[in-house]
């Protein structure tokens, strides 16, 4: 069997101004459902927005979701979500008003509650507004350094998560082992996406979306339209 690990924004659909404006293309869709009926197939979406968002864009009960970097998981016969991080859920969510008000005077900053996670995203922050954006963000991460979450960055937003040993690499081997070892095939374009690629490269293929030089992904897509020259090529091949 062959597993195949997607991230969703700037892979499976081009980044977008704000998280709700996201899109996936049809035919992107259409080459997911067509891989996820093969019998010797499986499909999953591994992404730091919550299964929730996740599943309402992609529609198909036939494929894995991943969300929030993987510390909940569903799909066929599965149910996950992290002890650990639904236990520290109400120190997330008491964060929350503080994180608001502070970026309350910053034009295009967004607070995403996404359950066990919370993103800050600053993609639509006026150049003139960043210097003040970083500041703001260095003096909540020590405002908050003893509390029990971490930070981690990806492409024109801060993640806070909760203190807990888990990130995407260890979710793709959670779906690993719940599948019986499959070959994995791994595609992603972020920071976050590293952990992925390094915890599969000895049980399968990377794939970085874009070219970086520090990336630890075996190989590369030019950019996101060739998810779907990808996608398609796999079905050919199979």
């Amino acid at each position: 069997m062959i597993l195949l690990l997607l991230d969703f924004d700037g892979t499976l659909s081009p980044l977008a101004p704000t998280p709700k404006k996201a899109r996936m293309p049809r035919a992107i869709r259409s080459a997911l459902l067509n891989l996820g009926a093969r019998p010797s197939f499986a499909v999953s979406i591994v992404t730091g927005r919550s299964v929730h968002d996740v599943k309402a864009l992609v529609r198909s009960a036939k494929l894995y979701y991943a969300g929030n970097h993987g510390l909940e998981i569903t799909g066929p016969h599965l149910k996950f979500k992290h002890p650990r991080a639904f236990a520290l859920r109400p120190v997330i969510k008491s964060l929350e008003p503080i994180i608001k008000n502070e970026f309350r005077k910053i034009r295009g900053v967004i607070v995403e509650d996404k359950g066990l996670t919370l993103s800050i995203h600053y993609r639509r922050v006026k150049d003139r507004h960043r210097v003040n954006f970083r500041q703001k963000m260095r003096a909540l991460m020590k405002d908050m350094k003893m509390k029990p979450i971490r930070w981690m960055a990806g492409k024109r937003v801060w993640e806070m998560m909760p203190m807990v040993a888990w990130h995407k690499g260890r979710a793709a081997l959670f779906l690993s082992r719940h599948l019986r070892r499959p070959f994995l095939v791994a595609v992603g374009d972020d920071n976050t996406d590293e952990d992925m690629f390094r915890s599969i490269n000895r049980r399968g293929i990377s794939i970085r979306v874009g070219r970086r030089s520090d990336s630890v992904a075996q190989y590369y897509l030019e950019s996101q339209p060739d998810v779907l020259h990808f996608l398609k090529w796999l079905h050919s091949v199979l």
